[in-house]
């Protein structure tokens, strides 16, 4: 259920919320040409060649929306949906992309909860998932469901031994035992997969997963 995949209690929801608000860009254009931005780009490129369309992708934990103006807007993927923990943070994510990439809420739909209540019944063409999964108290679950709904690929970015990025809601440290776990699993279920490190250049020595399954 939802209780075991987010951290849904009130006081890390509102945490949450007020966090957000420290990231979102108030007087400027939004930037997507950091190290994973770039990995994302150049991966979606990749794997859209010959992909049969219409392309749909879902962005789990979209946040304030950056990647959503740059899959439809950059990219041209057909539909982009979004879905995070929270009615505050839909509003935040919808106002930054109507203001920044000029798309409503019918062109980019979001979702309070989708993943879980739409899991049995939809799937997309691609699924994007990013600095999310450490959030999630039983991570592996919220990862085999993941890989459900991707009916094409799947791209996954989690901070790599992230004790120099530890918060109160991080409730995992991913290291190369817990990537293999994952590899594993979707290995055994017809994915192909490619593990990259990524390093942050605005913080040497911070580092991620970025992480493709393909199928």
């Amino acid at each position: 259920g939802r209780d075991a995949w987010w951290l849904e209690t009130s006081e890390i929801r509102e945490k949450y919320n007020s966090d957000l608000l420290d990231f979102v860009p108030q007087n400027s254009e939004p930037s997507t040409q950091g190290p994973m931005d770039v990995w994302v780009r150049n991966t979606l490129h990749s794997i859209m060649e010959g992909m049969e369309k219409p392309i749909s992708i879902l962005d789990i934990g979209c946040n304030y929306g950056k990647h959503l103006g740059m899959f439809k807007n950059e990219m041209g993927i057909d539909e982009v949906w979004g879905t995070d923990v929270s009615e505050k943070i839909k509003a935040i994510s919808h106002d930054y992309v109507k203001r920044y990439f000029g798309y409503s809420e019918r062109d980019i739909p979001i979702r309070v909860g989708f993943f879980e209540d739409m899991k049995w019944s939809r799937s997309f063409s691609i699924t994007f998932c990013s600095n999310v999964i450490e959030h999630i108290p039983d991570w592996f679950e919220f990862f085999t469901n993941l890989l459900y709904i991707s009916k094409r690929a799947s791209l996954v970015i989690v901070p790599k031994d992230q004790s120099w990025n530890w918060t109160e809601d991080h409730v995992h440290i991913f290291d190369d035992e817990k990537i293999l776990e994952m590899n594993n699993y979707a290995i055994n279920n017809g994915f192909v997969s490619r593990t990259d490190i990524v390093e942050d250049n605005t913080s040497p020595g911070q580092y991620w997963y970025c992480i493709l399954y393909t199928k």
